[in-house]
């Protein structure tokens, strides 16, 4: 059976969760669709001048990685509910489910920077038409993930106090890190603008 100790762990990493997945699924995002949009997308920036084609170029990547890096965050959890506590490797996955989490706040704290680039762009900015983001998501976002980059040298001058986060946990409704919190309904419905803001900007260049 599991000890206290191993108990003691999934509190220290997340202590606000159940055992039951609550974030919701995204598998009907078809990822080998938008890596066809991509390829669309890099074709037609070949010959574009050098700061548009990096714009429209990482936007592209970090979208694909924001998909992956969310249904790998989501699967792991998954594996982590289906893992027995009999044994003291049970929490692996929900270190690792949290691992992706930070990586997807990062990537999507490249993507507020680029979509500010890209909305810059009169002839690119019409792939955002009709695609509203929630400037208070946005702000914890940016904030986040800043936060997260200053935390290591927090630790490291020795200011580690009892109560605050030095690492991201999860929770049935979302993430959270230090006073931030994000919902997962939240992620979902950012992550999907992203998408289509990739597709309508493979339809506006195949339309050319």
């Amino acid at each position: 059976m599991s000890s206290e100790k191993d108990k003691d762990i999934t509190i220290v990493f997340s202590p606000k969760l159940r055992k039951e997945c609550l974030i919701p699924d995204l598998s009907m995002i078809n990822q080998d669709a938008y890596i066809k949009f991509a390829v669309i997308i890099f074709g037609y920036m070949s010959g574009s001048a050098p700061e548009k084609k990096a714009l429209v170029a990482n936007f592209v990547r970090t979208v694909d990685q924001i998909i992956r890096e969310y249904n790998y965050a989501r699967n792991e959890y998954i594996q982590y509910l289906s893992e027995s506590t009999e044994t003291f490797e049970y929490f692996i996955p929900l270190f690792r489910s949290i691992g992706h989490f930070e990586n997807l706040i990062s990537y999507l704290r490249r993507s507020i920077y680029l979509v500010e680039g890209i909305k810059r762009n009169r002839e690119l900015s019409k792939s955002f038409e009709g695609i509203r983001f929630d400037k208070s998501l946005k702000t914890r976002i940016i904030d986040m993930r800043d936060s997260a980059i200053h935390v290591d040298e927090r630790i490291k001058k020795g200011d580690v106090k009892a109560g605050k986060g030095y690492f991201l946990n999860l929770s049935d409704e979302g993430i959270e890190f230090v006073d931030y919190k994000i919902g997962y309904e939240e992620l979902v419905k950012l992550i999907k603008s992203l998408c289509q803001a990739e597709k309508n900007l493979a339809e506006l260049i195949m339309a050319k």
